[in-house]
């Protein structure tokens, strides 16, 4: 009797074993809801230093979600969702902001930083699993981003600045919230533009850093020219030199022009591809030849000619001026009274001889 009670009761025990042993692996200590909570945050300085973090519940989603076997994925909001957010901190102004990661904290006050854009109920379910600590929250942070305007100049022969383009852009700059969870900024490249054209503004930079603050950088460039000379053969000049500018992504052709009296000896058509570097390409001619003219005979020298020697000039008797009387009369006149002296004279004296 006590044998077929103590087989019964091993019998219960074994059963019961049996189902027990099923529910025992079911538990999940961890199973549960998520909480995912997101934050605009904004830097809070004193005398240059960081002194806080001021974090607002973003425009757009929703603050807080909770993640569970029913709602699996978070993502992260698209930069293009996240334009007109409103900055605080030290300054307020509206701003594109953009994802920078999350901080995944512990019931037991540890965390871990995460920079993944997206992740699931299933991924931090096995995080709690394999570290055997359970989540409390997740806190998923987004930052601004740093506006830089480049402004490229364009130079042309005559010296004068036409705006190209003005390019305006967004970026992540270096940052650290909590001595912890650090931000890797972002930069911005202009290498392959610059390799089309030839900078005039010295020392220019390729790659522009994003800053917390906005910067605005002024570049002037210029598009690669072509210097064309003409010379005969001993290299003297024999026209004006041309410069030419040569437009992007375009062959720059030229045919040398006939110049009146040469002959070009040196290659007359030039085919270059598009480079960004100056050219000069020098044309060279040979005077053409001219026909000789006949010698013009020399004239037979002529016998000198004595030379008159100048009479004594005559001097000139000044005349009283004309009063309107005939000249010939007062001549005439003139004469009969020296004539009548005359003749009264020698009869005078013929009277005292007698």
């Amino acid at each position: 009797m006590n044998r077929k009670i103590r087989l019964l009761v091993c019998s219960l025990i074994l059963v019961l074993s049996f189902g027990i042993m099923p529910i025992a692996a079911e538990y999940d200590p961890f199973e549960g809801q998520i909480n995912v909570k997101e934050h605009l945050v904004n830097l809070i300085y004193e005398d240059g230093e960081v002194a806080g973090i001021k974090m607002t519940a973003p425009s757009v989603g929703q603050w807080s979600t909770f993640l569970s076997e029913e709602n699996q994925n978070w993502s992260a909001h698209s930069d293009d969702q996240l334009v007109n957010e409103v900055t605080g901190g030290n300054f307020f102004r509206v701003a594109p902001y953009t994802y920078y990661g999350s901080s995944i904290w512990y019931t037991d006050g540890s965390k871990e930083i995460s920079y993944e854009r997206e992740f699931t109920y299933d991924q931090l379910h096995q995080k709690e699993i394999d570290s055997g600590k359970r989540i409390d929250q997740v806190q998923t942070y987004f930052g601004p981003k740093s506006k830089l305007t480049l402004n490229i100049y364009l130079v042309g022969l005559d010296g004068e600045d036409t705006l190209l383009t003005s390019d305006v852009s967004y970026g992540m700059f270096d940052t650290e919230y909590m001595q912890e969870f650090k931000v890797t900024g972002e930069a911005y490249d202009i290498e392959d533009f610059m390799s089309m054209f030839i900078p005039v503004t010295p020392n220019v930079s390729l790659v522009y850093d994003y800053l917390e603050e906005d910067q605005v950088v002024d570049i002037r460039i210029r598009l690669p020219r072509v210097t064309l000379k003409f010379v005969d053969e001993k290299g003297n000049k024999i026209r004006n030199d041309e410069m030419k500018e040569i437009m992007v992504d375009e062959a720059f052709t030229f045919t040398a022009p006939t110049i009146d009296g040469y002959t070009i000896v040196s290659s007359k058509d030039i085919e270059e591809v598009y480079t960004a570097v100056d050219k000069e390409f020098i044309f060279i001619y040979k005077q053409d030849a001219i026909d000789p003219v006949e010698p013009v005979k020399p004239v037979e020298p002529t016998k000198p000619t004595e030379v008159v020697k100048s009479s004594e000039p005559t001097p000139t008797v000044e005349t009283l001026p004309n009063t309107g009387r005939d000249n010939n009369l007062v001549n005439v006149g003139i004469l009969l009274v020296a004539v009548g002296f005359a003749v009264l004279y020698f009869r005078k004296k013929s009277i005292n001889n007698n």
